[in-house]
């Protein structure tokens, strides 16, 4: 594959939604270009703002937040596998609203209220898993 057509492939790839740079690297080494055109290809994606791992982290972390209820510590772990640089990562969860987020791990906790210690247990492990500061959940699960 020449550098036009892999050019052309990878950006309508990044613009259907925002990538990250190892999922455009590994998108174009599964197209089979060859690694050279593939360097050249990321450089002018990124020169031409298609890729932006800063806009990648942003949107990421808005996302999971808004729509999965993921906690903080789920989304930076997730942004750490995808490679996503220590800077962005930070720069996306300070953008997250402090309000928004507590008010989201309060309809959480208040949604698996629990009588006995077992249920408390399990109500904690279940937020912790969604990737929520075990701390604010031991204060808002506590009898």
């Amino acid at each position: 594959m020449d550098f036009t057509a892999a050019y052309a492939k990878a950006a309508a790839y990044c613009a259907y939604q925002d990538r990250c740079l190892a999922e455009v690297r590994a998108k174009l080494t599964a197209w089979e270009v060859p690694p050279s055109i593939a360097a050249q290809v990321l450089a002018q994606l990124q020169a031409e703002k298609f890729l932006d791992e800063a806009r990648f982290a942003r949107s990421f972390a808005s996302g999971k937040f808004r729509y999965h209820q993921w906690g903080r510590l789920k989304i930076k772990q997730a942004l750490r596998l995808k490679g996503v640089a220590a800077a962005h990562i930070a720069e996306a969860l300070a953008q997250l609203d402090e309000a928004d987020y507590l008010a989201t791990l309060q309809k959480l906790a208040s949604a698996k209220k629990a009588t006995t210690l077992a249920a408390r247990a399990a109500a904690y492990r279940s937020l912790v898993a969604k990737g929520y500061e075990p701390e604010l959940v031991a204060k808002l699960i506590k009898p």
